[in-house]
């Protein structure tokens, strides 16, 4: 998750913060199955090259199954852009080769687990994989007499998945940053001992006024209400040096609220520099339309509310610097 600071003085700051729970094998196929980038499930290959080829085309969906799950056993993507077409390639292939022969293999699995076919009204033929019957985004379609996997409207998809997804994992995360948050209460007080929030998600260096602090500082102060994932380092896993959103949302503390807020208009930092009196966390789509459609708002009460902003989302949440649940927000789902 990348955090941006914006509120009262302090320079913008872009990190990731921890997202402790990973994607289940099931749960990385039903978004984006053999491991490529979004930004590569969204770009059409607009010019065609002599050499380019279409879909392999069968004389029935067995066979075309027959030959998906050959192209899945190899263990490079060659077989998979031959089924596809090498307008597809850019599905199949990714920077992070490791993570996309992971991720062939559990669609593998899957399809070795369990396989259906389901024909449609239209009479197409739709693949479940697996013991949770996973639809495969990839319909199978008869045009002349043959079969073919329909690349458009899988790429359409894809993206429409990993939005849900991401939405999904934007929600759980303001839900764990909270409950941090609430532990950070319980540690830190003020000199008139009232509960302290953190201002930030990452401490600023050598400080605590974050949910996550290094390790250097966790020597004398303990840990910090957030961990690191399992086996990352804190510059991959908070973007010390760029701004990376975290499953395709930024998210920001919050240091004040408006007046459609339970109490009123007020600052969460009513004197001496400290945030004792609440706090609030916004999150949104890196890229709308892409990563995610709803911004999403959490206050002192930990219900999750959200709200479609547009295309203009991100610099409409810029301009948001306080928690005002006005009746534009409805209710997560």
């Amino acid at each position: 998750m990348a955090e941006q600071r914006t509120s009262g003085g302090d320079k913008e700051r872009p990190m990731r913060t921890t997202r402790l729970a990973a994607f289940t094998a099931g749960l990385a196929l039903g978004t984006f199955p053999f491991g490529v980038s979004l930004a590569a499930a969204q770009t059409e290959n607009t010019e065609a090259s002599s050499a380019s080829t279409g879909p392999a085309s069968f004389e029935s969906p067995q066979a075309a199954v027959a030959a998906l799950k050959a192209a899945l056993a190899q263990s490079n993507p060659d077989g998979l852009i031959g089924l596809f077409g090498s307008d597809a390639q850019d599905l199949f292939t990714s920077p992070d080769q490791a993570t996309a022969r992971t991720e062939q293999q559990h669609a593998a699995k899957a399809i070795a687990e369990q396989l259906s076919l389901v024909t449609d009204a239209k009479g197409g033929v739709w693949l479940l994989l697996g013991h949770k019957q996973w639809p495969f985004p990839f319909e199978l379609t008869q045009a002349d007499g043959k079969w073919s996997f329909g690349v458009a409207d899988g790429r359409a998809r894809i993206v429409a998945r990993r939005i849900g997804t991401d939405e999904l994992t934007a929600i759980d995360t303001l839900h764990a940053l909270v409950a941090a948050q609430r532990v950070y209460a319980t540690r830190f007080k003020s000199p008139s001992n009232a509960p302290l929030y953190a201002r930030y998600i990452e401490s600023t260096p050598g400080s605590t006024d974050g949910l996550w602090w290094d390790r250097d500082t966790a020597a004398k102060a303990g840990k910090s209400p957030l961990a690191l994932p399992k086996g990352s380092s804190p510059r991959s896993a908070f973007g010390s040096l760029q701004s990376e959103p975290f499953h395709g949302y930024y998210f920001r503390v919050l240091t004040a609220q408006g007046s459609s807020a339970p109490g009123g208009a007020k600052s969460y930092i009513p004197d001496d520099d400290q945030m004792t009196d609440g706090f609030a966390i916004i999150a949104w789509a890196a890229d709308y339309g892409a990563t995610g459609v709803m911004t999403f708002l959490v206050g002192p009460d930990g219900r999750v509310l959200q709200r479609d902003l547009g295309q203009t989302t991100d610099k409409a949440v810029r301009s948001i610097l306080a928690y005002d649940p006005t009746s534009d927000w409805s209710p997560a789902q």
